[in-house]
């Protein structure tokens, strides 16, 4: 019975042995996640709207790049007009994306733009980290901010995330996932947020603690949200 007990202490002995080695080199086995927060720089080169959304962990903000118009016309010049999406974008969101484009394109005189910019330009729109497959009508409003940016020349010079679903009648739509994009906003320290009206609700049922220092534009249309980002009021129908 002894001889038992000490060949069962023993293969514990080894079973923690082999336990503890395991342990300690559990990153050549096992797959964790690399965080890498991106500090976006906002210049002449380049025109930059951050995207509020995130992962399962809650953690990334992605952020949507689009050529600034003297490199599309550099890249571009013989192909004519149109829109290009690349990012490993899902069908909702390509479909996100369209909307926005069209919606933008209906409506540059009112956002102070030149209206025959997008008759002019291929616009190349990139969501970054391309590998990482993305999905969802969130990017809605940021990406037609970007096109109204480009074709209005104007861009931000501030830390701004936002999130929102955009129709073609330049309706905001709630999103989801309201609690984790503000999260993710307060971790890379952006604290003006653009969010649907729609979702109010949502943010002021947020504990005090992540809601403090953050200014918010609540949107119900993409007027609001261009006065909002623009700090200036649409031309008048």
């Amino acid at each position: 019975m002894r001889g038992d007990s000490s060949a069962a202490l023993a293969g514990e002995g080894a079973f923690a042995e082999r336990f503890i080695t395991l342990s300690a080199n559990a990153n050549k086995f096992i797959q964790t996640a690399d965080y890498q927060f991106v500090q976006l720089s906002l210049g002449a080169n380049a025109d930059y709207r951050i995207g509020n959304t995130y992962d399962h962990t809650g953690d990334p903000v992605l952020n949507q790049h689009a050529f600034p118009p003297d490199l599309i016309a550099q890249l571009h010049f013989k192909v004519g007009y149109g829109f290009k999406l690349t990012g490993k974008l899902g069908e909702v969101m390509r479909e996100s994306a369209e909307i926005a484009y069209s919606y933008t394109m209906s409506h540059l005189a009112r956002y102070h733009a030149d209206p025959a910019f997008l008759d002019e330009a291929l616009i190349h729109l990139h969501v970054p980290e391309g590998a990482t497959p993305k999905d969802g009508p969130s990017a809605g409003v940021t990406m037609a901010t970007a096109l109204v940016s480009l074709a209005s020349k104007r861009s931000i010079n501030r830390p701004l995330a936002m999130t929102g679903e955009l129709t073609l009648t330049g309706q905001v739509l709630p999103v989801g996932g309201i609690r984790e994009k503000v999260i993710a906003a307060r971790r890379i320290g952006i604290r003006e947020l653009v969010l649907p009206d729609a979702n109010r609700k949502d943010f002021d049922e947020l504990p005090e603690y992540l809601r403090e220092g953050f200014e918010v534009h609540f949107a119900r249309c993409y007027d609001d949200v261009y006065s909002a980002v623009f700090r200036t009021e649409p031309a008048a129908q």
